[in-house]
């Protein structure tokens, strides 16, 4: 759901998201941001710079993307990225072209600051309350003073949610057996992890404390692998409540 800058050449993402935002009749929100899971770079090959070079790589391809995105004839040379005379086609159809949001799960000082200047907003993956409170407040304040207005201010997270508490329970049981752990424990993991869980009225009062320090958009998954009833739920009895 958010890129990472380090995965693809800001070149050739930012035509791939051109043609997404073409194919889709222009709904492409697009996310990016500097990386963190090690692991998995290591898994695929990637190498893993330090936490001071991504965030530098991602201001870079942030100007790299949109300047393809809006000039006919694109060029930029910075330390990581350069292009010259470089050429996107077809042009996105948002304009001046698709929200870019920098996807943040840690950081409270320069990724908010560069999602603002840069982007616009900050998507935040934290599932920590109180760390996507700061996140949030950072991307306020750097909006304040960039004299920027109107940010997306989005929370990425997953729901496990039911009707009733018995198949909130039901909902836990298959997922535990799934994962070879117990309720207990998975339940405990679930809850390490900010995912929320309950009937639609608990779903729907920890959303609003969300809202209520600042998020204006949500990035949601649902558990259940391909039942397609907790979205169901949640667009019949949560959603009205937050609109």
């Amino acid at each position: 759901m958010v890129t990472c800058v380090n995965y693809r050449n800001p070149s050739l993402l930012a035509k791939m998201a051109a043609t997404v935002d073409v194919v889709s009749s222009g709904r492409l929100l697009f996310g990016i941001g500097a990386g963190w899971y090690e692991e998995e770079y290591l898994a695929y090959g990637y190498e893993f710079p330090d936490q001071a070079s991504r965030v530098r790589q991602l201001k870079e391809a942030l100007i790299v993307i949109q300047k393809l995105w809006t000039e006919e004839s694109a060029s930029f040379k910075g330390r990581f990225y350069s292009i010259q005379d470089a050429i996107c086609s077809p042009k996105p159809l948002q304009k001046p072209h698709p929200r870019v949001l920098v996807g943040i799960a840690h950081g409270k000082k320069t990724l908010p600051y560069l999602a603002v200047k840069y982007g616009d907003g900050v998507n935040s993956t934290s599932s920590s309350f109180e760390e996507c409170k700061a996140i949030i407040d950072a991307a306020k304040s750097a909006a304040d003073k960039l004299g920027r207005k109107d940010i997306v201010i989005s929370w990425q997270g997953f729901i496990l949610i039911g009707r009733t508490t018995s198949e909130v329970e039901d909902r836990i049981t298959k997922g535990a057996r799934r994962r070879g752990l117990s309720d207990t424990d998975f339940r405990k993991t679930c809850l390490d992890r900010g995912l929320i869980i309950g009937k639609p009225e608990e779903c729907v009062d920890r959303l609003r404390e969300f809202a209520a320090i600042g998020v204006n958009s949500f990035v949601l998954g649902f558990t259940g692998d391909t039942d397609i009833s907790p979205l169901e739920i949640f667009q019949d009895t949560v959603a009205p409540e937050l609109r």
